[in-house]
């Protein structure tokens, strides 16, 4: 791994109408070393609680914050002001999601959730973060039997941003039920999509892809890549990479077998150049 000098926004060296120098971040090369298997990804909240004592919600709060900093980033250089549509899967991964769009609905951005599945069914986590939201006046809208009706077809159809937080985190599954059901329809949009992680139905260790899967404009990978996101000509299906900080120790990528050098040593959202 090694740190280039800059990337630019993409208005321009300037960041254009959008930018300027708060839009700077710097940029990170990540190789094969740096990334692991889904397999080993998976494990890496349970040693974060167990050998950091970071438990999920802290790793959640972080991982969501990051999203939410880059998300702005990418609708300032994109020229969009909302509305956002979040659609929410199972556990860590539903669940930044969730936070990033707390942090976004606070500054003022209309953001809208689609769950794929039942609140108790996508694990505590996220259950805890849509408690917040409803308190907020942010109330989701649930995939029901027969697949995305009116109401889930409208908001993915008029957001002007989807964010894909249905899988991650090492999840190491066909898009299946509800989940597929959202990449069905997603994939007949033309809007950005932002992927948490690696896209929804791209094989997260081969770069393979299901029957059904979605292309992403940018992915935020939360604290640690796996193959499918730095491989060779992986930007044909994560697009634009960027790495967030979620507070991972030094030592727990070294237990990991992941590269440890100081990525985050100029912020906590770097693009992956």
């Amino acid at each position: 791994m090694r740190i280039a000098e800059h990337f630019d926004p993409p208005g321009g060296a300037d960041g254009g109408a959008a930018g300027g120098a708060e839009l700077m971040r710097p940029g990170v090369i990540l190789g094969p070393a740096s990334a692991v298997d889904a397999s080993v990804r998976a494990t890496l909240e349970r040693l974060l609680a167990v050998e950091a004592g970071l438990g999920q919600i802290t790793v959640n709060e972080n991982g969501g914050r990051g999203l939410a900093e880059l998300i702005r980033w990418l609708m300032r250089s994109w020229g969009t002001r909302g509305p956002i549509a979040f659609l929410i899967g199972p556990f860590s991964t539903g669940a930044s999601g969730l936070v990033a769009a707390r942090h976004l609905s606070n500054a003022g951005i209309m953001v809208r959730i689609v769950l794929a599945g039942s609140p108790r069914s996508l694990g505590y986590a996220v259950e805890m973060q849509l408690g917040m939201l409803e308190r907020m006046g942010v109330r989701p809208i649930q995939l029901g039997p027969r697949g995305p009706g009116l109401a889930v077809r409208e908001v993915v159809t008029t957001a002007s941003v989807l964010v894909d937080a249905l899988l991650g985190g090492g999840l190491c599954r066909l898009p299946r039920g509800h989940v597929l059901e959202l990449v069905q329809l997603v994939s007949g949009c033309v809007t950005p999509v932002v992927s948490v992680d690696y896209p929804t139905g791209v094989h997260p260790d081969t770069g393979g892809t299901a029957d059904d899967w979605l292309r992403a404009t940018s992915t935020a990978i939360l604290g640690l890549p796996v193959a499918c996101v730095v491989s060779p000509g992986c930007e044909n299906q994560a697009g634009d990479r960027y790495l967030l900080d979620i507070g991972v120790p030094r030592f727990i990528y070294d237990a990991l077998g992941a590269e440890s050098a100081p990525w985050f040593m100029d912020g906590s959202v770097v693009r992956v150049v």
